[in-house]
Protein backbone atom coordinates (compact mmCIF):
# COMPACT_ATOMS: atom_id res chain seq x y z
CA UNK A 1 0.00 0.00 0.00
CA UNK A 2 0.87 3.35 -0.47
CA UNK A 3 -0.23 6.41 1.52
CA UNK A 4 1.00 10.20 0.75
CA UNK A 5 1.10 13.16 3.07
CA UNK A 6 1.36 16.47 1.51
CA UNK A 7 1.03 20.38 2.75
CA UNK A 8 -0.92 23.21 1.05
CA UNK A 9 1.55 25.51 2.71
CA UNK A 10 4.10 26.21 5.52
CA UNK A 11 5.37 23.56 7.68
CA UNK A 12 2.59 21.58 9.66
CA UNK A 13 4.94 18.49 10.12
CA UNK A 14 4.71 16.08 7.28
CA UNK A 15 7.98 14.78 8.26
CA UNK A 16 7.41 14.53 11.48
CA UNK A 17 3.70 12.49 11.09
CA UNK A 18 5.45 10.02 8.44
CA UNK A 19 8.05 8.84 10.57
CA UNK A 20 5.74 8.60 13.47
CA UNK A 21 3.33 6.68 11.59
CA UNK A 22 6.54 4.56 10.30
CA UNK A 23 7.45 4.03 14.21
CA UNK A 24 3.92 2.71 14.93
CA UNK A 25 3.57 0.67 11.54
CA UNK A 26 2.76 -2.60 12.19
CA UNK A 27 4.95 -4.33 9.96
CA UNK A 28 8.34 -3.09 7.79
CA UNK A 29 7.64 0.27 5.88
CA UNK A 30 9.51 3.19 4.05
CA UNK A 31 9.50 6.52 4.11
CA UNK A 32 10.31 8.12 0.71
CA UNK A 33 11.09 11.87 0.86
CA UNK A 34 10.41 13.87 -2.72
CA UNK A 35 11.40 16.41 -0.99
CA UNK A 36 14.73 19.39 -1.10
CA UNK A 37 16.65 17.66 1.70
CA UNK A 38 16.16 15.14 3.69
CA UNK A 39 14.52 15.76 7.25
CA UNK A 40 15.14 12.59 8.73
CA UNK A 41 18.98 12.55 8.38
CA UNK A 42 19.32 16.03 9.80
CA UNK A 43 16.44 15.50 12.14
CA UNK A 44 16.18 12.35 13.52
CA UNK A 45 19.40 10.77 13.00
CA UNK A 46 21.06 14.43 14.08
CA UNK A 47 23.31 13.92 10.52
CA UNK A 48 24.92 11.02 11.42
CA UNK A 49 24.63 9.73 8.10
CA UNK A 50 26.06 10.71 4.83
CA UNK A 51 23.10 12.12 2.39
CA UNK A 52 24.93 10.02 -0.45
CA UNK A 53 22.21 7.92 -1.83
CA UNK A 54 18.19 8.53 -1.86
CA UNK A 55 15.05 9.36 -4.21
CA UNK A 56 17.43 10.15 -7.28
CA UNK A 57 18.75 6.86 -7.32
CA UNK A 58 15.42 5.53 -7.98
CA UNK A 59 14.84 7.60 -11.23
CA UNK A 60 18.52 5.87 -12.12
CA UNK A 61 16.98 2.54 -11.43
CA UNK A 62 14.21 2.93 -13.44
CA UNK A 63 16.23 4.37 -16.61
CA UNK A 64 18.39 1.33 -16.38
CA UNK A 65 15.98 -1.08 -15.81
CA UNK A 66 17.35 -1.79 -11.82
CA UNK A 67 14.19 0.02 -10.00
CA UNK A 68 13.79 -3.28 -7.71
CA UNK A 69 17.62 -2.66 -6.78
CA UNK A 70 17.95 0.79 -6.34
CA UNK A 71 14.84 0.76 -3.87
CA UNK A 72 16.91 -1.33 -2.15
CA UNK A 73 20.29 0.29 -2.08
CA UNK A 74 19.10 3.95 -1.88
CA UNK A 75 17.07 2.77 1.63
CA UNK A 76 18.44 3.73 4.41
CA UNK A 77 17.50 1.41 8.11
CA UNK A 78 16.16 3.80 10.75
CA UNK A 79 17.57 3.00 14.14
CA UNK A 80 14.99 1.76 16.91
CA UNK A 81 12.58 1.16 13.95
CA UNK A 82 11.54 -1.51 11.91
CA UNK A 83 11.12 1.18 8.67
CA UNK A 84 13.61 2.73 6.18
CA UNK A 85 14.00 5.86 4.60
CA UNK A 86 14.60 7.03 1.15
CA UNK A 87 16.42 10.77 1.61
CA UNK A 88 14.94 13.61 -0.67
CA UNK A 89 16.92 15.42 -3.83
CA UNK A 90 19.74 17.39 -2.93
CA UNK A 91 18.75 19.78 -5.24
CA UNK A 92 15.28 20.82 -6.58
CA UNK A 93 15.96 19.91 -10.48
CA UNK A 94 17.29 17.18 -9.29
CA UNK A 95 13.17 16.40 -9.50
CA UNK A 96 13.63 16.66 -13.72
CA UNK A 97 14.84 13.16 -13.79
CA UNK A 98 11.12 12.24 -12.96
CA UNK A 99 8.85 11.73 -15.64
CA UNK A 100 5.18 11.03 -14.30
CA UNK A 101 5.92 7.58 -15.70
CA UNK A 102 8.77 7.06 -13.66
CA UNK A 103 7.10 8.15 -10.64
CA UNK A 104 3.78 5.46 -11.02
CA UNK A 105 6.94 2.95 -11.90
CA UNK A 106 8.15 3.51 -8.02
CA UNK A 107 4.14 3.15 -6.53
CA UNK A 108 3.81 -0.01 -9.02
CA UNK A 109 7.48 -1.29 -7.71
CA UNK A 110 6.05 -1.26 -4.36
CA UNK A 111 2.90 -2.32 -4.92
CA UNK A 112 3.87 -5.31 -7.19
CA UNK A 113 6.15 -6.44 -3.96
CA UNK A 114 3.30 -6.10 -1.64
CA UNK A 115 5.44 -3.61 0.34
CA UNK A 116 4.71 -0.50 2.34
CA UNK A 117 5.37 3.28 2.30
CA UNK A 118 4.46 6.46 3.44
CA UNK A 119 5.38 9.47 1.04
CA UNK A 120 6.78 12.64 2.39
CA UNK A 121 5.66 14.47 -0.58
CA UNK A 122 5.85 18.02 0.73
CA UNK A 123 4.53 20.98 -0.40
CA UNK A 124 1.48 21.01 -3.44
CA UNK A 125 3.43 24.09 -4.64
CA UNK A 126 7.04 22.55 -4.49
CA UNK A 127 8.40 21.98 -8.06
CA UNK A 128 9.74 18.05 -6.33
CA UNK A 129 5.65 17.46 -5.68
CA UNK A 130 5.25 14.18 -7.10
CA UNK A 131 1.83 14.61 -8.83
CA UNK A 132 2.30 10.95 -10.62
CA UNK A 133 3.14 9.36 -7.48
CA UNK A 134 0.53 10.97 -5.14
CA UNK A 135 -2.01 10.20 -7.52
CA UNK A 136 -1.29 6.20 -7.70
CA UNK A 137 -1.61 5.92 -4.26
CA UNK A 138 -4.08 4.18 -2.26
CA UNK A 139 -4.34 7.27 0.16
CA UNK A 140 -3.72 10.77 -0.09
CA UNK A 141 -3.52 12.87 3.20
CA UNK A 142 -3.68 16.67 3.21
CA UNK A 143 -1.79 18.07 6.01
CA UNK A 144 -3.25 21.43 7.39
CA UNK A 145 -2.71 23.58 10.47
CA UNK A 146 -6.10 24.90 11.92
CA UNK A 147 -5.14 29.04 10.82
CA UNK A 148 -6.83 30.75 8.62
CA UNK A 149 -3.58 31.77 6.30
CA UNK A 150 -3.00 27.61 5.84
CA UNK A 151 -6.84 27.50 5.31
CA UNK A 152 -6.95 30.15 2.78
CA UNK A 153 -3.77 28.55 1.20
CA UNK A 154 -5.58 25.65 0.76
CA UNK A 155 -8.49 27.17 -0.59
CA UNK A 156 -6.36 28.03 -3.69
CA UNK A 157 -5.04 25.05 -4.68
CA UNK A 158 -6.52 22.31 -6.90
CA UNK A 159 -5.77 19.07 -4.60
CA UNK A 160 -5.67 15.55 -5.74
CA UNK A 161 -8.85 13.74 -6.32
CA UNK A 162 -10.11 11.86 -2.76
CA UNK A 163 -7.55 13.60 -0.78
CA UNK A 164 -8.91 13.78 3.22
CA UNK A 165 -7.78 16.43 5.40
CA UNK A 166 -5.04 15.71 7.99
CA UNK A 167 -5.43 18.62 10.58
CA UNK A 168 -2.91 19.43 12.97
CA UNK A 169 -3.21 21.11 15.84
CA UNK A 170 -1.84 24.76 17.24
CA UNK A 171 -2.34 27.01 19.75
CA UNK A 172 -4.26 28.93 17.52
CA UNK A 173 -6.09 26.06 15.97
CA UNK A 174 -9.67 26.32 13.96
CA UNK A 175 -11.15 22.78 14.54
CA UNK A 176 -10.54 19.86 12.76
CA UNK A 177 -14.57 19.76 11.72
CA UNK A 178 -14.64 23.77 10.75
CA UNK A 179 -11.32 23.30 8.39
CA UNK A 180 -12.76 19.87 6.92
CA UNK A 181 -16.42 22.21 6.46
CA UNK A 182 -14.67 24.99 4.71
CA UNK A 183 -12.78 22.80 2.55
CA UNK A 184 -15.30 20.58 1.26
CA UNK A 185 -12.76 17.44 2.51
CA UNK A 186 -13.46 14.14 4.35
CA UNK A 187 -11.09 14.06 7.45
CA UNK A 188 -8.64 11.75 7.93
CA UNK A 189 -7.42 12.35 11.62
CA UNK A 190 -6.19 14.70 13.79
CA UNK A 191 -2.39 15.58 15.07
CA UNK A 192 -2.04 16.91 18.33
CA UNK A 193 -0.71 19.81 19.46
CA UNK A 194 2.60 18.09 21.41
CA UNK A 195 5.80 19.13 20.57
CA UNK A 196 7.50 17.72 23.31
CA UNK A 197 6.50 14.30 21.47
CA UNK A 198 6.75 15.57 17.93
CA UNK A 199 10.36 16.78 18.48
CA UNK A 200 11.48 12.64 19.10
CA UNK A 201 10.84 12.38 15.30
CA UNK A 202 11.47 16.13 13.78
CA UNK A 203 14.91 16.20 16.19
CA UNK A 204 15.91 13.40 17.50
CA UNK A 205 15.16 13.80 21.09
CA UNK A 206 15.11 11.61 23.92
CA UNK A 207 11.65 10.39 24.30
CA UNK A 208 10.01 11.37 27.63
CA UNK A 209 8.58 8.78 29.86
CA UNK A 210 4.82 9.74 29.09
CA UNK A 211 5.44 8.96 25.13
CA UNK A 212 3.39 5.42 24.92
CA UNK A 213 0.96 7.00 26.76
CA UNK A 214 0.91 9.97 25.43
CA UNK A 215 -2.62 11.75 22.89
CA UNK A 216 0.33 12.12 20.05
CA UNK A 217 1.00 7.79 20.18
CA UNK A 218 -2.93 6.98 21.04
CA UNK A 219 -3.37 9.52 17.56
CA UNK A 220 -0.18 7.97 15.45
CA UNK A 221 -1.64 4.75 16.13
CA UNK A 222 -5.27 6.02 15.28
CA UNK A 223 -3.82 6.92 12.08
CA UNK A 224 -2.50 3.83 10.93
CA UNK A 225 -5.73 2.25 11.24
CA UNK A 226 -7.46 5.04 9.71
CA UNK A 227 -4.79 4.09 6.85
CA UNK A 228 -6.15 0.61 6.52
CA UNK A 229 -9.72 1.90 6.80
CA UNK A 230 -9.06 3.54 3.67
CA UNK A 231 -8.02 0.74 1.43
CA UNK A 232 -4.82 0.32 2.71
CA UNK A 233 -3.35 -2.98 4.13
CA UNK A 234 -0.78 -2.91 6.84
Amino acid sequence: MILTLFSASGAPGVTTTALAMASFWPRPVTVLETTLGSAVLAGFLRGQLAHDRGVLGLAAGHRDGTLTEAITTNSLPVPGTACRVIPGFTNTSQSDAFSPGAWRAVAEAFQDAGEDLIVDAGRVTSRTFPEALVTAADARWLMLEGSLPSIAAAHRLSVPEETALLSVGSQRAYSSKTVARQLSLPRAGHVPWEPQHARVFSHGATPVRRLLTSEFSAAMTHLVTKAQESGCRV
